[in-house]
C-alpha cells in the first residue's frame, strides 16, 4: 500500500512540474514588468513583453520609453505611437490604460495621422465610462492646449453628454473661444430633451413630472448661437405632455399657466378648462385661480364668457388683496387685447387708463397704452424706469444681473446696447436673454462701446435680462 502512494505521489510531482512550471514562468511577466517600471529601460520592458505580449501596460511603459529618447532619435517616435496603438488595444476595457493613453495622444495632437486620431477618439470614449470629474478637467485642459478640436470633444461624450454641460462652464472660465461653449451647451439641452423623451409622462411620481418640467424649462436655446440643430418640436411636444400629466396629478395655477402657454390645441385647453371645473378648482375664490380660469377661457378663444365674466367681477373688486393686485392687472389686460383685436380701442383705451391710476409704472400696461396710441395716431410720451423703448439702449452694467423690459420700434430688427461696464467685470462674461432665451454672449473685455443684438422674430415686446458672471 504504501508504495503504491509514493507511486503516486512521484507520479503528481512528475505532472506538477511538467504542467506548471513553463506557465510558472510565464506568468512571471508580472514581475518583468515591475521590474522593468524600476529600470525604465528598452531591454528590461522589452523583456517583460516577451514573456507576456498581452500584457498592455508594458507597451505603455515601452511606448514612454521611445517618445523620451525621440528627442534624440526621432525614428523612435513612429515606434512609440504603434506600442500606445497596441496597448490601446489590448487594454481597451481598462480605464488607466485608455486615459493614459489618452492624454499621451492629445500631447501628440498636431503630429497625429487620421487613424491615430481615430485611435485618440476611440481611447477617449472607454476612458470616458470610467469617468472622475478631476480627471476630466485634466483631458479639457490638454484638449484645449494641443487639439482644439470641438469635433474631438463631441465624439468622446457620445456616450455621456451631460457632461458637455461641465463643457461649456469649462470654455467660459478658461475664457476659449465662445463657439465651442454654445455647440457643447447646444448638445447639452439636445440631451435633456432626448433624456426626457425616454420617460412616460403618465407614469411618472409627482416629483419626476416637477422636475422633469424644471430641466425643460432651464433651456435657454443655445442653438440660435452655436447653429447646430436643436430638436424643437420633441421639446415643444414633451414640454406640452408633462405639464398635462402634472396638471392631472396636481393642478395649481402654475402648472395651468405653464401648460396653457405650451400648448396649441384648443380642444385640450376646453378639455382642461372643464376637468378643473368638475374637479371644483375655481370653487376657491381666489385671484390667482380667477386669473387662469380667464386666460385659459382666452386660450380657447371663448372671448364672450371671458368678457362676460371680468365685467362681472370688476363691479365687485373690494375683497382683492394688495398683493394679488398684479393678477387683477393681468386679468384685466386680457380683455384689453381682445378689444385691441376687435379694434374697439376706445373701449381698450379706458381700461389702459384705470390700470394706470393703479400701477403707473407697469411695463406691461404701459406697452398696450403704446399700442393703442399708436393705433390713434397720438404720441407716446410715458416714461418708465422699468420699460424702454427705441433701437437703442444706454445702460451702465454695474451688477451681476440687469433685467429690464423692451419695446422696440416697429420693424426695428436689432437692437443696439450702449452700455458703460464697471472695471472689476473685466474677465468675466456677458449674456443677453429675450424672453429667456440666449441672445448674445461677449467676454466683457472684447465689448465694443455698443453692440447690437439681433431681435429674435417679430415680437413687439420682450423682456431683457444682461448677466455679467
Amino acid at each position: 500500500m504504501r508504495k503504491w502512494l509514493f507511486l503516486l505521489m512521484i507520479i503528481f510531482l512528475a505532472l506538477f512540474v511538467l504542467c506548471f512550471f513553463p506557465g510558472l514562468r510565464y506568468f512571471d511577466y508580472y514581475a518583468q514588468y515591475v521590474r522593468a517600471l524600476d529600470k525604465r529601460d528598452e531591454a528590461t520592458v522589452r523583456w517583460s513583453i516577451s514573456l507576456n505580449p498581452l500584457y498592455p501596460h508594458s507597451h505603455m511603459l515601452l511606448s514612454s520609453i521611445y517618445l523620451k529618447e525621440s528627442n534624440k532619435k526621432p525614428e523612435l517616435f513612429n515606434k512609440a505611437l504603434k506600442e500606445l496603438e497596441i496597448a490601446v488595444k489590448l487594454g481597451s476595457r481598462r480605464g488607466k490604460i485608455s486615459w493614459n493613453a489618452l492624454r499621451t495622444f492629445l500631447s501628440l495632437w498636431p503630429f497625429l495621422d487620421g487613424e491615430q486620431k481615430k485611435l485618440a477618439i476611440r481611447s477617449g470614449r472607454i476612458a470616458i465610462r470610467r469617468l472622475k470629474s478631476r480627471e476630466f478637467e485634466d483631458v479639457l485642459d490638454l484638449w484645449s492646449t494641443y487639439c482644439r478640436d470641438f469635433k474631438f470633444i463631441a465624439q468622446i461624450l457620445e456616450e455621456k453628454p451631460y457632461l458637455f454641460k461641465i463643457v461649456g462652464e469649462y470654455v467660459k472660465k478658461n475664457k476659449l473661444p465662445l463657439d465651442w461653449r454654445w455647440k457643447a451647451l447646444t448638445l447639452y439641452e439636445n440631451y435633456l430633451v432626448e433624456n426626457a423623451a425616454t420617460e412616460r409622462p403618465d407614469v411618472m411620481s409627482l416629483s419626476t413630472l416637477k422636475r422633469s418640467l424644471n430641466t425643460l424649462k432651464q433651456i435657454r436655446f443655445y442653438y440660435k448661437l452655436s447653429g447646430l440643430k436643436f430638436r424643437m418640436k420633441l421639446y415643444r411636444d414633451l414640454f406640452e405632455n408633462i405639464a398635462w400629466y402634472l396638471v392631472m396629478k396636481e393642478p395649481t395655477p402654475e402648472a395651468i399657466l405653464d401648460f396653457a402657454d405650451s400648448s396649441s390645441s384648443t380642444e385640450k385647453i376646453i378639455e382642461l378648462l372643464n376637468y378643473l371645473e368638475e374637479k371644483g378648482f375655481f370653487a376657491k375664490r381666489t385671484m390667482k385661480r380667477l386669473y387662469t380660469r380667464e386666460y385659459l377661457l382666452y386660450k380657447s378663444k371663448n372671448y364672450d364668457k371671458l368678457k362676460e365674466e371680468i365685467n362681472s367681477f370688476v363691479s365687485d373688486i373690494g375683497w382683492v388683496k394688495k398683493e394679488e393686485m398684479d393678477d387683477f392687472i393681468r386679468m384685466r389686460l386680457l380683455l384689453v387685447d381682445i378689444y385691441y383685436e376687435e379694434n374697439l380701442l376706445l373701449s381698450a383705451r379706458q381700461i389702459v387708463d384705470e390700470l394706470l391710476k393703479i400701477n403707473p409704472q407697469n411695463p406691461e400696461v404701459l406697452l398696450r397704452l403704446k399700442r393703442i396710441k399708436e393705433m390713434l395716431g397720438e404720441d407716446f410720451t410715458e416714461k418708465s424706469p422699468y420699460f424702454l423703448y427705441g433701437p437703442e439702449i444706454e445702460v451702465f452694467i454695474n451688477s451681476g444681473v440687469t433685467r429690464f423690459d423692451f419695446s422696440p420700434l416697429v420693424g426695428q430688427k436689432e437692437m443696439v446696447i450702449s452700455s458703460t461696464i464697471n472695471p472689476g467685470f473685466t474677465g468675466k462674461l456677458l449674456t443677453v436673454y429675450m424672453n429667456g432665451e440666449v441672445a448674445f454672449e461677449e467676454y466683457v473685455e472684447n465689448l465694443n462701446e455698443k453692440f447690437k443684438i439681433p431681435l429674435p422674430g417679430s415680437l413687439d415686446f420682450y423682456r431683457v435680462e444682461i448677466r455679467i458672471w
